[in-house]
């Protein structure tokens, strides 16, 4: 595979930049960071949060390379210089949407050939929702899944509501038909659904919950076999704990710990919570490969 020369960063442990392909003219980075420790004890791909760039996961790059792990992240959601050099009429549907086929490739051409088994996932808010939408390519190659205050609803609101069908109406009538003006349309679903709603791009909001609405089906359900560990913190303003929970507990192999205290960006919290999230995630990972949970998470307490 044909990729641009490397970019060493930082120290102890370095982190290395790179690129890889994933269309006619767009390249993706991603960033690696070796363990520490002989021998690897598997690969983690981190996938943060929506905005988050790359190099800013050297903090968690670390705890995983002092674990033994290697630690590999992309540009999902294609930010900064990937998305530079995408063309500027790229419709804003498109830069918003949650596309698996990324990590397909990201797996294929990057994870696969060159990082050492097991592979695990940690994830984090809108990039744990990225994960969830990619189960089938992380299906048999995953052993394991730690996701934290995955968005599970926008502003109380869930997949198939009242809101949703607004902003797909919002979309197509106000931005692409062009037969309303864009402030007629908002006016009118500010009058139906309360102004509180309006105040985040709707090209994004309509993406997340289509996003939820793909993973809160029966099929899904059913087909879910990766074993996932759920952080929730009681402080998330963006989606109710509780309806993480409420998916964990639909899915097979699932389990949910709530960090009180914590906010749900715990990786960049207080020490004290970030203690209490690898001491959650040093008790499920890297397991043994079977199905089941372990039970030792389950004698774990946090206070």
């Amino acid at each position: 595979m044909k990729t641009t020369a490397r970019k060493q960063t930082g120290r102890k442990p370095s982190m290395t930049l790179d690129e890889f392909p994933v269309g006619r003219n767009r390249q993706l980075r991603y960033a690696v960071t070796r363990p520490q420790k002989s021998p690897a004890r598997g690969t983690v791909i981190y996938l943060q949060d929506w905005g988050v760039p790359i190099e800013n996961s050297r903090n968690v790059a670390a705890e995983l390379s002092g674990r033994g792990f290697y630690c590999i992240s992309f540009d999902w959601f294609e930010s900064g210089s990937s998305a530079e050099r995408r063309s500027s009429t790229v419709h804003p549907m498109e830069r918003f949407r949650f596309d698996p086929e990324k990590l397909n490739i990201f797996l294929r051409e990057v994870v696969l050939p060159d990082f050492p088994s097991p592979l695990f996932v940690l994830a984090q808010g809108a990039g744990g929702l990225f994960a969830l939408n990619g189960h089938k390519s992380l299906l048999n190659q995953i052993r394991r899944m730690v996701i934290i205050s995955p968005q599970m609803e926008v502003r109380g609101w869930r997949a198939h509501s009242l809101y949703h069908h607004y902003l797909r109406l919002l979309i197509m009538t106000g931005m692409e038909s062009g037969r309303w003006h864009r402030e007629s349309v908002v006016d009118w679903v500010l009058g139906k659904a309360g102004n509180h709603m309006i105040d985040t791009n709707p090209y994004w909001s309509k993406s997340i919950l289509d996003s939820i609405g793909r993973i809160t089906s029966p099929a899904y359900y059913e087909q879910m076999a990766v074993p996932t560990l759920f952080i929730t913190s009681n402080r998330d303003t963006r989606s109710d704990p509780s309806a993480t929970r409420r998916f964990a507990n639909q899915l097979r192999f699932a389990q949910t710990v709530s960090i009180p205290g914590a906010t749900p960006a715990v990786l960049e919290d207080k020490p004290f919570y970030v203690t209490q999230f690898w001491a959650a995630f040093d008790a499920f990972i890297p397991g043994t490969g079977a199905p089941a949970t372990d039970r030792m998470l389950e004698e774990t307490v946090f206070i």
